[in-house]
């Protein structure tokens, strides 16, 4: 399968981005993410705007089977969701970076306000591996059987703030912990995944005024279970 995840990342003033980016490449390279690799990776951390839309016409041109692309750090809302990807606030609109694949799931973790615990489980993930196996073909048969479409995952809602911290976003941070709860699922799907990690940030809100809390949003198509795109493999089965 030709397929890339793409990292496009700021993080001016942000340190939690920098344990953002590693928490998404190390859940993709392990066996519940699919053992991408490093090849199939791509980071664009503080990068001009206009190098990232080139590089985009050229990745277009690839005709990718799936495309996943990750941002973490700034972003606004005026129209559409707004991601300012470099320190000289840049900004791109997440309809620029919508259909350079006919499969393609995309992850904004950023604000949608108006404009103007490092999960570490390398040591489980590697034990993962050398027991069970390589998930990659697993996941890419899984990938190819979906319908082709556009999935947006969004850290909040029109309006609120996404909240950083040290040890990661805390969307993505509990996106990522509910990708590795498959409970004996074979698979877990996007939409499931996003479900529970919006479940999860009723503890992060519990307790806050309104204008403070997040909650996550999304857009995708309601096709039947074995249509949907997923997120994770169980590498247990």
């Amino acid at each position: 399968m030709n397929k890339k995840l793409w990292i496009i990342a700021n993080d001016d003033g942000l340190p939690g981005v920098k344990k953002d980016i590693l928490n998404i490449k190390d859940f993709f390279k392990s066996p519940f993410g699919g053992n991408w690799y490093e090849s199939e990776i791509d980071e664009y951390v503080n990068y001009d705007k206009e190098l990232i839309i080139n590089r985009k016409r050229v990745l277009k041109a690839k005709h990718l089977d799936y495309l996943v692309i990750y941002f973490s750090g700034h972003g606004g809302w005026q129209r559409e969701t707004n991601l300012t990807v470099n320190p000289k606030s840049e900004k791109i609109g997440e309809s620029e970076l919508l259909y350079i694949s006919e499969k393609q799931l995309n992850i904004f973790d950023c604000c949608r306000c108006y404009s103007e615990t490092k999960m570490s489980m390398d040591s489980l993930v590697y034990k993962i591996a050398e027991r069970f196996g390589n998930t990659r073909e697993k996941y890419e048969e899984r990938i190819a059987q979906a319908n082709d479409q556009q999935v947006t995952l969004y850290a909040c809602k029109i309006g609120e703030f996404a909240h950083d911290q040290e040890i990661g976003a805390v969307y993505t941070t509990n996106l990522l912990k509910a990708a590795r709860e498959l409970n004996g699922e074979e698979y877990k799907l996007v939409s499931l995944a996003h479900d529970e990690a919006s479940n999860l940030m009723d503890d992060f809100n519990r307790g806050k005024p309104t204008k403070d809390q997040q909650h996550p949003d999304h857009s995708y198509i309601k096709f039947n279970p074995n249509e949907q795109l997923i997120i994770s493999v169980n590498p247990y089965r």
